[in-house]
């Protein structure tokens, strides 16, 4: 039962608070930590949350520069004075001097992953307004109507995670993953993969060739019930377990993304994953 997190100006150590260390890092903590501030889930419209939680694992392993050079490598000029790519960037997006280099950078960083997966006014209409100092960006981000999560073993995929120490609000970071809740930050990407390696394929268009009819009442047990239900889940569709039976739930959640992301309409929403047809090419993203 943990939270799975991606921070910025962070070491690189699970169950540490580090509110200026060198990197991008993912990181575990238990819903009991002391040093958890509050955790709050911004107006996130359908999908929004888990293109934030995505976003902000593509940085993982990043470390910080000793000077404002090379800030777009991964590696490269490696050192503790607070450069990063990510104030360049939300500078340069929101003309706003909040986002300088030189500066700690963790609240930067979870500002940036937001105008990166969302864009520049998404990003602010969700965070209220822009600012690179924790206990400012709390207090605007609750302006705005986000949920507070008051019970941190419930904490959602996307939610905004704060942390304290003697003197207050200290740190941010943004929750990928909660272990309880089995909400995986399970990417399109992943889906693909996992399905690839069921069908022993080597791109989803030879995939969505092998795939099958899933249904109730056809291969509901089948392998590929798993990949389908984890996807569904992270995208908020299927709120079941993931046990690989094609059950109601599944059914409903599919309906609900036929609706949704396929756009099917009347008889085409019916909840079966038929073979070669509208709802597998979707989510292969063909």
């Amino acid at each position: 039962m943990n939270i799975i997190t991606v921070e910025g100006n962070t070491s690189a150590g699970n169950n540490q608070v580090i509110a200026n260390g060198g990197c991008v890092a993912r990181k575990e903590y238990s819903p009991s930590n002391t040093r958890i501030h509050s955790i709050w889930l911004p107006k996130y419209k359908e999908g929004e949350a888990l293109k934030v939680a995505e976003e902000s694992l593509k940085y993982v392993g990043y470390l910080e520069k000793k000077s404002n050079a090379q800030l777009e490598s991964f590696a490269a000029n490696a050192g503790y004075n607070n450069f990063t790519m990510f104030a360049e960037h939300a500078l340069k997006a929101t003309n706003n001097s909040v986002y300088i280099n030189g500066y700690a950078w963790c609240d930067t960083f979870k500002s940036d992953v937001l105008i990166r997966a969302l864009g520049v006014t998404r990003a602010k209409e969700l965070l209220g307004d822009w600012s690179a100092y924790t206990p400012t960006s709390k207090a605007l981000l609750e302006k705005t109507g986000a949920k507070k999560i008051t019970d941190y073993s419930n904490a959602p995929v996307g939610a905004i995670i704060y942390f304290k120490n003697t003197s207050g609000i200290c740190h941010v970071g943004i929750i990928v993953q909660n272990t309880e809740l089995g909400e995986v930050s399970y990417t399109q990407k992943q889906f693909i993969a996992d399905v690839m390696t069921i069908t022993n394929t080597k791109s989803s268009k030879q995939a969505f060739k092998k795939t099958v009819t899933l249904s109730k009442t056809k291969n509901s047990k089948h392998a590929l019930v798993l990949p389908v239900q984890r996807y569904l889940k992270t995208l908020g569709y299927y709120n079941g377990v993931c046990d690989r039976d094609y059950g109601s739930l599944t059914e409903s959640a599919v309906k609900k993304y036929q609706a949704n992301v396929v756009k099917a309409t009347g008889k085409n929403i019916d909840g079966i994953m038929d073979k070669k047809q509208a709802t597998w090419r979707k989510m292969l993203g063909l």
